[in-house]
């Protein structure tokens, strides 16, 4: 007797056909490069927030060197050297910068504009501006000073307690110009032992 038997395709048949494989790929790289392009221009802002946030810590820079410009001119220009009504002056803003852990852009401008408008005479504030000048024109870009007396802004990658403007924004302590690590702080610190003189 022939016995006949019935062969069975056991072919499995795929989970997902072609062309709906296709559309779960593409799906796939659609919503991972989505992914990407958030994260992209998250970095993007947060990357131009911490540069205006430098600029607007500026000031700061500015009021320190300000205040080594001025304790060089007091040391190399005997004509514009500071008088004794001008070192108490001087003495008491110092002495609030010092003793302020967080200082403000705000409290950075009044200092500066006090100091312009107030203690120097008009041939010493031409004195520093020229000083200003000659920095700017003999300063190495991202190189920091030439004055010899602060850090360039563009140097504040945050290595820095005292001057982080990433410690800044994080609501921490700031004031580079106490920080003796940096030569604004040094130089700080120079004035201020003048100053009690």
């Amino acid at each position: 007797m022939t016995v006949h038997t019935e062969t069975t395709d056991h072919r499995v048949r795929p989970l997902i056909s072609g062309s709906r494989f296709v559309h779960y790929l593409m799906l796939i790289i659609l919503l991972s490069s989505g992914s990407v392009a958030s994260v992209t221009a998250q970095q993007a802002s947060q990357a131009e927030q911490m540069r205006e946030l430098r600029e607007e810590l500026a000031v700061i820079t500015d009021l320190g060197l300000l205040l080594g410009f001025i304790l060089r001119m007091d040391q190399e220009e005997p004509d514009l050297a500071l008088r004794s009504s001008q070192v108490s002056q001087l003495r008491s803003i110092t002495d609030e910068i010092a003793a302020t852990e967080r200082l403000e852009p705000q409290t950075a401008r009044k200092m500066l504009d006090t100091i312009e408008e107030e203690v120097l005479t008009p041939e010493q504030l031409l004195h520093t501006d020229k000083l200003f000048i000659t920095r700017e024109e003999t300063r190495v870009p991202g190189s920091g000073s030439s004055g010899g007396s602060t850090v360039s802004p563009a140097q504040d990658d945050g290595s820095s307690a005292g001057g982080s403007a990433a410690a800044y924004a994080a609501g921490e302590p700031y004031n580079p110009l106490t920080d003796h690590s940096r030569q604004v702080g040094e130089t700080f610190r120079k004035l201020r032992e003048r100053l009690q003189d």
